[in-house]
């Protein structure tokens, strides 16, 4: 296991979500934002990333209401978290 502690907040979320996750060592990390149909919406690398806490804000103000997943990629491991934005 190299992650733990994924999060995203708030939800619902109107104008931003926070990414919060902590790697238990440095690692390549990323996550990619997709609608619920399945259309991929971003795609961020956040490269090499220390272990410990870490957080990323990301703006969701240009998204329309619904549901959206966030996959969080590790080296070893994807992790899916659902998240919704309301308007």
């Amino acid at each position: 296991e190299n992650l733990t502690d994924f999060s995203v907040f708030p939800v619902p979320a109107k104008e931003f979500v926070i990414i919060s996750f902590d790697a238990k060592r440095s690692e390549n990390l990323s996550f990619e934002i997709f609608s619920s149909d399945g259309q991929l919406l971003k795609s961020v690398a956040l490269g090499k990333i220390s272990a410990g806490a870490q957080k990323y804000t990301l703006d969701v103000s240009k998204f329309s209401s619904g549901i959206y997943f966030v996959n969080f990629k590790s080296e070893k491991h994807v992790v899916t978290k659902k998240i919704s934005v309301i308007k």
